[in-house]
């Protein structure tokens, strides 16, 4: 017996004289707190990236939020023969809204019309002249997948020659595009 005791004592007084290793979530070993990440706090010890969650794993949480207010809003202007800002007063002009949904993940979300973008403005500034669309006063909820994008269209026809300006929101976001409409006379023989 006195030799299997001197063997176990053998075996584990190495072990006791070393210190065990400190791992990264103990605050008692904080020897450097600005490199280091093993103060109180439970942050990664970067003031300006400061992730602070509790699993204390270093990992970068400081991007920006995502939601609504990240969907990209585009306006575009489509003639006949495509997208552009000067068209020919014979083309029929539609108006495209897209929101872009750039998030890791779905948004929903409801406006209190029929519209995805309200409110919009088309106006000649050559005339002063402007443009109307109608939306009802339906509650309407909408849905964007990751990645996705919806549309919002309007076939205005054609419009009259001169500068055009459409402007459109959506939440707190406001988009214009400026177009050229010219006067393109047909002859007759």
């Amino acid at each position: 017996m006195p030799r299997t005791l001197a063997l176990l004592l053998a075996l584990l007084l190495p072990a006791a004289a070393c210190t065990p290793a400190l791992d990264d979530d103990d605050s008692s070993d904080d020897d450097d707190t600005t490199t280091d990440d093993d103060d109180t706090v439970d942050d990664d010890d970067d003031a300006t990236m400061d992730d602070d969650d509790t699993g204390d794993d270093d990992d970068d949480d400081d991007t920006e939020p995502c939601g609504l207010n990240e969907l990209r809003l585009d306006l575009q202007v489509i003639g006949d023969f495509g997208p552009g800002t000067s068209f020919d007063s014979f083309e029929s002009i539609t108006l495209l809204g897209t929101l872009e949904n750039n998030c890791p993940f779905e948004q929903r979300f409801e406006t209190n019309s029929g519209c995805l973008l309200e409110p919009w403005t088309l106006s000649n500034d050559s005339t002063g002249v402007g443009e109307g669309r109608g939306c009802d006063d339906a509650i309407t909820s909408w849905s964007v997948e990751q990645g996705g994008v919806l549309e919002d269209e309007v076939q205005m026809g054609q419009l009259s020659p001169g500068q055009w300006t459409w402007s459109a929101t959506f939440m707190n976001q406001e988009a214009s595009v400026q177009f050229q409409v010219n006067e393109v006379v047909i002859g007759v023989q």
